[in-house]
Formats: structure tokens, C-alpha cells, sequence
């Protein structure tokens, strides 16, 4: 695990394996910890952080939607709220079993079902340590970011990739408008659930992927590797079974 500080209280904790990152806020009142990734095993070597940076405060657990790779250590978190969308609580509920079956080859350490505590539908704040949750639907209909007020960070989970986002849901307008919505936010810094680098232009990058697809232009994929020519088939597989069932 690798802990970069970023701003005057954030800190991003990233495991190389699969390039993912969580983000922490240490607040006045609260720490607030985005994603758990695989198992309570890498998330003792967060708490040792933690306990390392004199954090004794609550702990609250965010999870930015309910992919296995990003929720499996919320129960290394007996003690702690855990929050989420209404509807990333309800994805985990009728997944988790099922997601661990196909998956559970990557656990690292104890998994059990640890579903949120607290749900919203829009958004989510905690004032007095400038910390807001809200939903921000787009790589799933039950996306959400977290962002610091007191250091501008926004925290993007998998909304955002590198080169190109991963399409789940066919509903691309909303996923535009998320992306949109980033930009006129503007904050300081963007965080990422996967990679290394996240700059504005990667938003507005993903975007301009997003808006082809939607006009149904032809990707220019020259140049890619196998598996990201594969990732775009994929993307475009989930739009032609999302126009099927409509």
C-alpha cells in the first residue's frame, strides 16, 4: 500500500495490485475513508495509518457504488457508519453472494456482508467538517463522489478512467451530465477510484468518448492495445443491449 498526502488533510491510499484508490479525509470531528477495496487485510494496514497520523476520531466508511472491488473491507469497520446511495445498498444486497462467488478469488483477508447504515438519494453532508456526499450517477446508476470543501478534492470513484470509462449502464446522458458537472465544479483536485493521474483534461477526455458514443460515431480505436479495444466493444455491447430492452 502506498499513502500520498494530498492537500492539508486528505491522503491517498493505493494498492499497485489493481490500481485502486482509496481516498481519506482527516476531518476536525471525523476521518471519512472512500472505499474498502478487497477484505479486511488491507484495511488493518489503513487503520494502522490511521492510528499511525494520531487519528482517534470516528471513522465513517463511504462506498462510491457497489462493485466487490470497492466494498469488501466495509466489515473490518464493525464500529463505524457506513454510507452510500439508497440504491448502492440495494445493489449489495442482491449481489454480494454473487459477486464473491465469481470473485472471491481476490479477497485478501475476511469478507463478510456489511451493507451502509445510511443512505441518501441526493446528497449527504457533514458541515462541521466540510465534507459532502452526493450522487453522481454515470460508470452505475448508483455512483456517488465525495468532495472536501475545506481542500477542494473531488473524489470520483469509477466514474472516471484512464484512457476510457468503463460504460455499465446504457443511460448515457446521464452519465454526460455527470461528467459536465465535474468540470463546472472545478475544483482543485480530482481523485479517482482507479489509476495514477487525474487531471481536468482526463475528465474532459472520458467526456468526449462518452458524447461519441452517444451520437453513435465511429470510435477511432487505431493504436490501442488488445485489451482496450476490448474494453470499447464492451462499452458498446452495453449500449446495444440497453437499446434491445428498451
Amino acid at each position: 500500500m502506498d499513502g500520498t498526502r494530498l492537500g492539508s488533510r486528505c491522503v491517498l491510499f493505493s494498492f499497485p495490485e489493481l490500481t485502486v484508490n482509496l481516498f481519506a479525509i482527516y476531518g476536525e470531528h471525523r476521518t471519512y475513508l472512500c472505499d474498502t477495496f478487497l477484505g479486511s487485510e488491507p484495511m488493518e494496514l489503513v487503520k494502522e495509518a490511521f492510528r499511525a497520523d494520531g487519528r482517534g476520531q470516528p471513522i465513517v466508511v463511504f462506498n462510491s457504488h457497489s462493485h466487490w472491488d470497492h466494498v469488501w473491507g466495509n466489515c473490518a469497520f464493525p464500529g463505524s457508519l457506513v454510507l452510500a446511495h439508497a440504491l448502492c445498498r440495494t445493489r449489495l444486497e442482491r449481489d454480494f453472494a454473487k459477486e464473491f462467488e465469481a470473485y472471491g478469488q481476490q479477497a485478501k483477508g475476511v469478507v463478510a456482508p456489511r451493507f451502509p447504515d445510511l443512505v441518501f438519494s441526493d446528497k449527504v453532508a457533514f458541515p462541521d467538517d466540510g465534507v459532502e456526499f452526493y450522487h453522481t450517477p454515470g460508470h452505475t446508476p448508483d455512483s456517488a463522489s465525495c468532495l472536501d470543501l475545506k481542500d477542494s478534492i473531488l473524489f470520483l470513484g469509477d466514474n472516471v478512467e484512464e484512457p476510457i470509462p468503463y460504460v455499465q449502464d446504457p443511460d448515457l446522458a446521464i452519465y454526460i451530465g455527470t461528467l459536465e458537472g465535474y468540470l463546472r465544479l472545478n475544483p482543485a483536485a480530482y481523485v479517482a477510484g482507479h489509476g495514477r493521474h487525474f487531471p481536468r483534461e482526463l475528465i474532459e477526455a472520458n467526456l468526449a468518448y462518452l458524447r461519441q458514443l452517444a451520437a453513435g460515431e465511429e470510435v477511432d480505436t487505431s493504436g490501442w492495445s488488445h485489451a482496450l479495444k476490448q474494453q470499447h466493444q464492451g462499452n458498446l455491447e452495453v449500449l446495444r443491449l440497453g437499446k434491445e430492452a428498451d
